[in-house]
């Protein structure tokens, strides 16, 4: 689980254009499964799984869910209120900021996915 999120914001790191979705947002988001958590830290337009000083403000949003579910999620083939629709993801947190995140999975999971499913499929 580590490596795939891991792979995906190093993945997330070469997408500038993608930190406009997330330039003023101080949020935690922590995906797991029944095995494992990892939290990602989006503080003012910066990506890191290491903690960061964030302050009161920040958002946590949680997303759980099984290790293919979540594979899927993060390279963009599967949409974030899909798998909730299909009890595949459960979610805490806001609809907007699911939103947000849903966002950020697809145009960051779509390219990149070769290595990805390599990875995934390691797991």
């Amino acid at each position: 689980m580590k490596e795939l999120v891991e792979f995906f914001v190093k993945n997330l790191e070469r997408k500038e254009h993608i930190f406009e979705l997330f330039n003023t947002v101080k949020l935690v988001l922590t995906i797991g499964n029944n095995q494992e958590n990892c939290s990602v830290f989006i503080n003012d337009g910066m990506v890191s799984m290491s903690p960061t000083d964030m302050g009161t403000s920040s958002i946590r949003v949680e997303i759980k869910g099984n290790t293919e579910a979540i594979s899927s999620l993060l390279n963009g083939s599967l949409k974030l209120r899909e798998g909730t629709i299909r009890n595949q993801l459960q979610v805490v947190g806001s609809f907007r900021h699911t939103l947000l995140l849903e966002s950020v999975f697809y145009l960051a999971g779509k390219s990149g996915c070769e290595d990805f499913l390599k990875l995934s499929n390691n797991n």
